[in-house]
């Protein structure tokens, strides 16, 4: 499979990656902001290279940093000028290389797969006080496809993390006008591709609805409902005969409330808190960041851990969390098993009906959402139980003229002849890989798809009338702006007492307008 470059919001320091860029001058002069790593300043103090301060170099891995915590490697940004694309190149290259290898080099010996790909993150250079579009474009093309080159030469993938929302919505329009070079794969099927599409402008339009199922998380290294009922058990000393019935019991809530009943025999909050140190990880993947990037109004999830909440906080869109949220408004995330952070919330539910429980739950909020919108089912394969039984009620749940197709999509992990069968009419089915495809595989086409539906979400909203941005507007989308400056320009101050000035102002703000 070949590599590629990812494109997210969030926080660099928050994903769950093997290596990330550092930037720093050749001096190793990083920013305050990097400090906030633990450890980052002795580690860039013992860091050195004759070859880097002459520039003959440009990138350097932190000596002795402790594994498993993702790599920081020293990155040269160009010292004269950020518009240099030569320049760019060359460093972005050598970060990829010299990254790649490190993290090749710290895999040996330890227990990971080999053909686990090495994910390496990197944020935008500095654009010596640049800040019109056409230079922003500039770097960002020339990272873009620096980035897109090396990854190619070292069979890893990048992701570029941005935290401003006008440089994020720049990135995927220079993207999306240049889809066979951005999803190669994907600009190959046109089926998939008009679904991508379709799917954005859903996202965009803000109908869209995410169902989160486990494979959300493969990536965020956190353990499935079976791992956790693993670890669980481990902790409660089972005798060899009561691990082999808990196993043939195929309803994880059933196993939950038998794995509790032991717990609440030694001491009360014992069940609680081994949960909470099992699926406490709050480094997130691509898919969590990809999905909360989307900023859907209303999203709803069958994991417990907070990963897609902390990526919605990094973007500046916190979740209000059902049941059980502190904040009241949208936009919301309903967490049908319960929260990692509330642990009495999952046992709770362990004892309020189960599957049974759920499936009624999700009968009834489905009826009330999905009116007008688009449900989203990502992370579940077909062969999962509680697929089938959530997709059965969902079906069941809309409106008996609806055309479910265009209602619910489900991205499964695998094509299935029997399941495009069984929901031929009913839902929407866009397998991610072949039959025969590995968990791997078919879960990183799963990231790069939400990567190409990302991109066909965003538009030039939020920069539309931001000062230096009109050169790179659309045709269309440059008039209207055009008009809209015009008559920004024309608001004075004896205006603000009019009923309609802070909606007009506000209306102008969201589109990038300054004043």
């Amino acid at each position: 499979m070949s590599s590629h470059v990812f494109v997210v919001r969030g926080d660099l320091l928050h994903m769950n990656l093997d290596a990330w860029m550092l930037p720093s001058d050749r001096r190793y002069t990083i920013s305050d902001a990097w400090r906030r790593v633990s450890g980052i300043s002795n580690g860039v103090a013992r860091t050195n290279s004759a070859e880097f301060e002459r520039e003959e170099r440009f990138a350097l891995p932190l000596k002795s940093w402790r594994w498993p915590r993702a790599l920081p490697v020293l990155t040269a940004t160009p010292h004269k000028s950020a518009r240099d694309t030569f320049e760019i190149g060359r460093r972005i290259e050598d970060f990829v290389h010299t990254a790649a290898e490190a993290v090749r080099q710290r895999r040996q010996g330890r227990a990971i797969d080999p053909d686990a790909r090495i994910l390496l993150g990197m944020t935008i250079f500095p654009s010596s006080g640049r800040t019109d579009a056409a230079s922003l474009g500039e770097l960002l093309e020339a990272q873009m496809a620096a980035a897109r080159h090396a990854a190619s030469a070292e069979n890893v993938d990048v992701v570029l993390v941005l935290d401003d929302e006008r440089t994020f919505a720049l990135a995927q329009m220079i993207r999306s006008h240049d889809r066979k070079t951005a999803w190669p794969e994907i600009a190959k099927n046109r089926k998939m591709l008009r679904h991508a599409e379709s799917l954005g402008r859903h996202a965009r339009d803000g109908r869209l609805v995410p169902f989160m199922g486990a494979g959300v998380n493969a990536s965020s290294v956190t353990p499935s409902w079976e791992q956790t009922v693993e670890a669980l058990a481990e902790g409660a000393d089972l005798s060899d005969a009561e691990r082999q019935s808990l196993q043939r019991d195929s309803d994880p809530l059933d196993q939950l409330a038998f794995l509790r009943s032991v717990y609440d025999e030694r001491r009360d909050g014992s069940f609680e808190q081994a949960i909470s140190e099992i699926v406490g990880v709050k480094n997130y993947g691509l898919a969590p960041a990809l999905l909360a990037s989307l900023k859907s109004p209303q999203a709803f999830t069958l994991n417990v851990d907070r990963l897609f909440e902390i990526a919605a906080e990094d973007i500046g869109d916190p979740r209000t969390v059902v049941p059980g949220g502190r904040r009241v408004g949208a936009p919301w995330l309903y967490k049908l098993l319960g929260s990692v952070d509330d642990p009495a919330s999952i046992a709770l539910l362990v004892d309020s009906g189960g599957s049974d429980g759920i499936r009624a739950t999700v009968r009834a909020l489905v009826a009330a959402s999905a009116a007008g919108n688009h449900l989203l089912f990502v992370g579940f394969g077909t062969g999962d139980r509680s697929f089938h039984g959530i997709a059965h009620d969902v079906r069941a749940a809309l409106p008996k003229d609806a055309d479910a197709a265009a209602q619910a999509t489900a991205l499964t992990l695998r094509d299935d002849p029997l399941d495009r069968r069984l929901w031929e009419g009913r839902l929407a089915l866009v397998p991610m890989a072949g039959a025969d495809a590995s968990d791997g595989d078919a879960t990183r086409a799963l990231e790069v798809y939400l990567d190409a539906v990302l991109a066909f979400a965003t538009d030039s909203r939020s920069y539309a009338l931001s000062p230096g941005f009109r050169e790179v507007l659309p045709t269309a989308d440059a008039k209207l702006a055009a008009v809209l400056g015009s008559a920004a320009s024309a608001l004075t101050d004896d205006m603000t007492d009019a009923a309609a000035y802070a909606r007009v102002t506000a209306l102008l703000r969201d589109l990038g307008w300054e004043g």
